[in-house]
């Protein structure tokens, strides 16, 4: 019983319907500036100059309910030269140095008049614990005009980055700056950042074979999980279900239909019954799902 009651607290506390996500795991925290209290994110560090602010913002997100926003005006403010950021470094040993990882975030500029500014992201490579002499391993600098950025908004994807060797920790900023110039004025957006493993394993893919489908459900079932029967790995199921999506490969594909585990949930609400019992039960409520493009 302590498993049916752990499976029905899931499912009561979570969507029954399937989500198609993101496969690699995004390392930063609070990616859309969604966490904070008033104009400061979590997670991230803000900076400003003397005439602008740097703030999460509910004013223009390109998601969600914030975004992050750096701002000057040298209208309303002596001008004056400042730079204005936001930056997140999570301390030692959280990247692997063997790995690659891909960049992508959304931003937008407030103003097509760039007159005496620029707005770039820096990712710095770090040994943050010091067993490689300490320092910085690697930088990588680039202007967002050079990739493009207007007034609205873009996702900029920086494929493949290479983590140098020595490197266990990282340090990304998004930051714009501008000269002593009188009479200017703009801001920059930043939206949904991600960092993530290049061909990093798929959350939820529990028989590794490549997809995050039914198949891992009834893994997930048999305890088959990396931590068996628990929460957190139904969830992270929940989540990369259908990736790659559904239909991709021929052939028959066993898939939990949302309206099948709702009627288990009823079943079991109504009666309850031993795990053995449960994991026959729902091989029954399974549904093939036929690619109809085959003949």
């Amino acid at each position: 019983m302590t498993f049916l009651r752990r499976f029905l607290v899931v499912l009561s506390a979570t969507s029954l319907v399937a989500f198609a996500g993101d496969a690699s795991a995004n390392i930063l925290l609070n990616p859309g500036f969604e966490s904070g209290s008033g104009a400061d994110a979590a997670d991230w560090n803000e900076n400003f100059g003397p005439a602008g602010a740097t703030a999460r913002s509910s004013g223009m997100p390109s998601s969600g309910s914030f975004a992050a926003h750096m701002s000057f005006d040298h209208n309303a403010n002596p001008p004056a030269a400042g730079s204005y950021s936001v930056s997140q470094n999570l301390g030692a040993n959280v990247v692997d140095n063997a790995d690659n990882f891909d960049l992508s975030f959304d931003a937008k500029l407030d103003s097509s008049d760039t007159t005496g500014m620029n707005a770039f992201y820096q990712l710095l490579w770090l040994d943050q614990d010091g067993s490689h002499g300490g320092g910085v391993k690697g930088e990588t600098l680039t202007s967002l005009f050079d990739l493009g950025i207007s007034t609205s908004y873009q996702t900029f994807s920086v494929p493949n980055i290479d983590a140098p060797d020595g490197a266990d920790s990282f340090e990304l900023r998004f930051q714009i700056a501008a000269g002593p110039i009188p009479a200017i004025a703009n801001g920059l957006w930043v939206d949904n950042a991600s960092l993530a493993v290049v061909g990093g394993a798929l959350s939820g893919d529990f028989d590794g074979d490549g997809d995050v489908d039914g198949r891992d459900f009834l893994a997930w079932q048999r305890g088959e999980s990396p931590d068996p029967f628990s929460a957190g790995d139904l969830e992270d199921w929940q989540a990369a279900y259908g990736t790659p999506a559904l239909g991709a490969a021929e052939g028959v594909t066993a898939v939990p239909e949302p309206s099948s585990l709702l009627l288990l949930l009823s079943w079991l609400a109504a009666g309850g019954m031993g795990r053995r019992s449960l994991l026959r039960a729902h091989s029954r409520l399974i549904t093939p799902r036929h690619d109809m493009r085959r003949n």
